[in-house]
């Protein structure tokens, strides 16, 4: 820079004494400056647009560049492909955590509104607290023989806790197999849904739950959610019996989410491998929340909860009637099975879905039950409410647990 600028000097004070040097004869002097300064001007590059300069650049070889394609092109691992889902499904809300000692009496007044869709579904009070140290006191130690005794009984195909629920599940697995596939089971108070998993030959079972289940037998492998959000990874298979309506509700301690059934039901898309499959069962009713017990899912929140799923099979008796907003009161006694398919991408399958909800629905039209055992048609005049001397002489009685 400083040698242009004293040639650059130098010329414009040569410009200026031309006339001097002409006056005084000084040609030869001339002709010899206007050789320099022309070859100045030819030598040294200019950067204009008539004659830009071109940066001084080296070759790509063919080998280089083939590695940059492969390296663009290169699939990702399973690792990145989960890591990649998480980012794409994972809930953007603000926890407000309750004391795991203690559970919320109410909905918070500034959250009802999301709770109940801006109204439209009602809310029924009806506390239960199952966290904190006494009840983790209270929760089964999935000992060998706890587990084998379960397991004597799923091979009989036996009922548990969830009744006729548990008859759907054996459809369900018998029309969608898990023989050999790496399955979750997603929340656990005893090791019921472990051991249909294992007689049905699941090739590995694991339960995971918000809170921590002490297992002793071989074949079960138990998980926080705070120890699969440290290390996640996907199955191939997912059991969900009555579980994601609790979520959000601070029954068992977790945070409160208007929408923690969604999200569960989103980040399931991660843990489950795509193309996979998720054995769901929700209560199914006229659309509601009893606070802080559970959800029940009819015609305006189902279709959310399957949005991002496709919808495989319905087995449960008397879905029409529930799905078309049977109200079944405070009671989570109708729990079908729905079988669902994870599907690529984030493209919403409701329009699909709610196809496949009608046509369960018309399959079952005739069909009308009454909870646990009662199997009817909608020829017979069934009195569904539980204060049995309220029904009328000659209905049909409903015969609660």
């Amino acid at each position: 820079g400083f040698c242009l600028n004293r040639y650059f000097l130098f010329t414009r004070n040569s410009v200026m004494g031309l006339s001097e040097l002409l006056a005084e004869g000084k040609r030869p002097f001339l002709v010899t400056l206007a050789a320099i300064i022309f070859v100045g001007w030819v030598v040294y590059p200019r950067n204009s647009t008539n004659n830009p300069v071109k940066p001084k650049t080296t070759p790509v070889s063919t080998q280089a560049k083939k590695e940059v394609k492969e390296s663009s092109s290169k699939p990702q691992t399973a690792a990145e492909k989960l890591e990649s889902c998480l980012a794409l499904w994972g809930a953007n809300h603000k926890d407000v955590y309750q004391s795991p000692e203690t559970c919320p009496k109410l909905p918070p007044t500034d959250m009802e509104p999301s709770y109940t869709m801006d109204g439209k579904i009602g809310v029924v009070v009806d506390v239960k607290c199952q966290s904190g140290a006494a009840y983790r006191k209270r929760r089964y130690e999935y000992t060998y023989e706890f587990v084998e005794d379960h397991i004597r009984k799923a091979r009989t195909r036996q009922w548990d806790k969830y009744g006729i629920t548990d008859d759907w599940v054996y459809q369900s697995i018998d029309a969608f197999p898990i023989q050999g596939k790496d399955v979750a089971i997603m929340g656990s108070q005893t090791p019921w849904y472990e051991a249909i998993c294992i007689t049905n030959g699941a090739a590995r079972c694991t339960t995971i739950d918000f809170q921590a289940i002490n297992s002793s037998h071989p074949n079960i492998t138990t998980m926080t959610l705070g120890d699969y959000d440290a290390n996640p990874r996907q199955f191939d298979v997912a059991i969900s019996i009555s579980s994601f309506e609790h979520d959000g509700l601070g029954r068992y301690g977790d945070p409160l989410r208007p929408d923690g059934d969604l999200q569960a039901m989103r980040k399931m898309k991660c843990l489950v491998k795509p193309g996979g499959h998720l054995i769901l069962s929700v209560p199914i009713g006229l659309d509601k929340v009893v606070w802080n017990m559970h959800r029940v899912y009819g015609k305006l929140r189902l279709p959310l909860m399957l949005e991002y799923w496709e919808l495989l099979g319905v087995f449960g008796y008397g879905f029409y009637e529930r799905y078309a907003g049977h109200d079944g009161g405070k009671e989570a006694e109708y729990q079908p099975i729905l079988v669902l398919k994870n599907t690529e991408g984030k493209t919403s399958n409701i329009e699909k879905n709610n196809i496949a909800l009608e046509k369960a629905s018309n399959k079952s039209f005739h069909e009308r039950f009454v909870f646990p055992f009662g199997q009817h048609t909608d020829k017979d005049d069934i009195c569904y409410n539980p204060k049995l001397d309220e029904c009328k002489p000659g209905q049909i009685q409903p015969h609660f647990w």
